[in-house]
């Protein structure tokens, strides 16, 4: 186990962050707050632990492309992300700002994907648990073309768009997880199979226009073999489950 300890936090911890777990293992970061200002990634059978306390926070105006997360796992098998505080500090992200049609008296760019915190696309064996997903303007994880991935025991308040977002995947388990939407939903699926969501507690406290609680929709792909149950849903904004169809 390789331990990080560098004394204070700087802008740009990433990079020590990526020395640090660039031969895989288990990597345990102190109980500290780390600042990013780029997006970096992890390689595959990587064990990537966070002590109580360790926290993952976007810089002021960290300027981080549209499209590019913070932690990129493109490509990746056998990743774990353990007992880690996000934060996106979407307030000081004034590179982002744009009138938002969706969302009329703010310019925040919500649902614009800027900032999610973990993209993995065509990856293996992911697993997220005990994390939390807080205060940015993009997804907590967004998933595409990803098989056997575990989303559970995390927590989830003020995100821009998702909590958990799964596009065109498969094998994924959604469970035990405590989610404050503040805009769009805690999770979405589109184009997904072989999915089970259980014991989720999702609940609106404001203040934007949250979506439905859970969003299941199909565009074009197979999607079946999903099971949504023993969740508990308060005082959603919009609808608690939500069935979709995409039209052209």
């Amino acid at each position: 186990m390789l331990l990080f300890s560098t004394g204070l936090a700087l802008a740009g911890d990433e990079t020590q962050i990526t020395e640090l777990c660039k031969n895989g293992g288990v990597i345990q970061l102190e109980a500290r707050t780390y600042i990013i200002s780029n997006s970096f990634s992890i390689p595959s059978d990587t064990d990537l632990r966070g002590s109580n306390g360790t926290v993952l926070m976007l810089a002021d105006n960290c300027g981080i492309p549209q499209n590019i997360p913070m932690i990129d796992l493109t490509g990746k098998k056998n990743i774990k992300i353990t007992n880690i505080r996000f934060e996106g500090n979407q307030d000081e992200q004034t590179y982002a700002l744009a009138p938002n049609p969706n969302h009329p008296g703010t310019t925040k760019r919500y649902g614009n994907q800027f900032n999610t915190f973990i993209y993995a696309v065509n990856s293996q064996n992911l697993t997220v648990t005990y994390c939390a997903f807080n205060d940015n303007l993009g997804d907590g994880l967004r998933l595409s073309g990803c098989t056997n991935v575990k989303f559970a025991y995390n927590t989830g308040s003020m995100g821009g768009h998702d909590t958990f977002f799964g596009l065109r995947s498969e094998g994924l388990r959604v469970h035990h997880n405590h989610i404050n939407p503040l805009v769009n939903s805690a999770f979405r699926l589109l184009d997904c199979s072989h999915v089970r969501v259980y014991n989720n507690i999702v609940e609106w406290n404001g203040p934007r226009d949250a979506g439905p609680a859970i969003q299941i929709q199909h565009d074009t792909g197979i999607m079946k073999d999903i099971e949504v149950c023993n969740n508990v849903i308060l005082n959603s904004f919009g609808p608690g489950l939500w069935l979709g169809l995409v039209t052209k």
